[in-house]
């Protein structure tokens, strides 16, 4: 049976979430309806991308029957609010990272998730790839011996960009581009949490953090060097260095080398949207799941596992922007 689909926003990203979608066989996903601020952009995004419906408020998709779960691609402070909305009306979520914009509201939204039994989960992308898989495949195996130090980095020139100079937008490379590197340290280290966070940055004139840089120091002697920024283009690539040897991910994941040999396919040479539907397949598995059981492996969410205090300290080092907040990053798909 077709996934339902509710797509909230008609912004740029939805057009990128909608395209992937249509990769797919058409009896896999069923785009039902699109929400907008404006009826107008709605009608237009929905005649644009072969929506069934268009509607003028989140509140209108929220009571659609037909709309099994929905994608949100609103701006960061709208996640809590918007998310919150769809779960109430006992919608399946895919939220767009990050999923809200401190861990109180992450919490939040946790719990009225697991409450109305339904689905949750934040939109990294990243963690579906088959070379992710690939590669803590092979961590596992000891193929690189014992994990010594992780090394990412991810940096674009984006000051141009009003969602990222912005504090109503809920600009800042944190939010934005370091929840890539957190999420990938914690991937290589198990979801284990750090030791100890040592983080620094720099503000831009109206205090958005703009660029950051992150030692995560973990047990057995492992070390996570972490570095983010919207000032310029940065390697934007991942290093994870063994006693025995070094796995090395290209820009965005398109591939990976294992001991300096690149590894044949995997991900390198595929578009965004033929990227995304290692997503979507994830998800209408866990929704398939979620529905069959209804029970105690009724609500299937993306949460911390301890590396909260990250972003945490990253943020307390580099500005007043966030008090007392935690910004998450996703990382694995567990029961809660």
């Amino acid at each position: 049976m077709a996934t339902r689909w509710g797509i909230v926003s008609a912004g740029l990203i939805s057009s990128d979430f909608v395209n992937a979608l249509k990769l797919l066989p058409p009896g896999e996903h069923r785009l039902v309806a699109v929400a907008a601020r404006s009826l107008e952009r709605a009608k237009s995004f929905a005649t644009k991308n072969g929506v069934e419906k268009a509607y003028g408020s989140y509140e209108d998709l929220a009571k659609d029957p037909d709309v099994e779960v929905v994608y949100i691609g609103t701006i960061h402070p709208y996640h809590l609010p918007v998310g919150s909305l769809m779960i109430q009306a006992g919608k399946h979520v895919l939220c767009e990272k990050p999923m809200c914009m401190s861990v109180k509201e992450t919490k939040q939204l946790i719990k009225l998730a697991k409450e109305k039994k339904v689905f949750l989960m934040e939109a990294v992308w990243s963690r579906f790839f088959p070379v992710y898989h690939e590669m803590t495949k092979r961590i596992k195996a000891g193929e690189i011996g014992d994990v010594v130090q992780v090394l990412s980095s991810f940096g674009k020139s984006l000051e141009h960009v009003d969602r990222e100079t912005k504090r109503e937008l809920g600009a800042g490379t944190t939010l934005d581009l370091g929840i890539y590197t957190v999420q990938f340290a914690t991937l290589v280290m198990g979801g284990e949490k750090p030791e100890k966070v040592l983080a620094g940055g720099h503000l831009s004139a109206h205090g958005i953090d703009e660029s950051t840089s992150t030692t995560l120091v973990y047990s057995g002697r492992r070390l996570a060097s972490l570095a983010s920024t919207i000032r310029a283009d940065l390697p934007s690539e991942a290093f994870v260095i063994g006693t025995k040897g070094t796995i090395k991910t290209l820009p965005r994941q398109h591939g990976t080398s294992f001991h300096d040999a690149q590894v044949p396919f995997f991900t390198r040479g595929l578009t965004t949207g033929g990227l995304l539907q290692f997503l979507f397949s994830s998800i209408k598995c866990c929704i398939s799941i979620v529905t069959t059981l209804n029970s105690s492996l009724s609500c299937w969410l993306t949460i911390p596992c301890g590396v909260l205090r990250a972003s945490s300290h990253l943020q307390e080092n580099t500005s007043h922007y966030f008090p007392n907040q935690i910004i998450v990053s996703t990382l694995a798909i567990v029961r809660v």
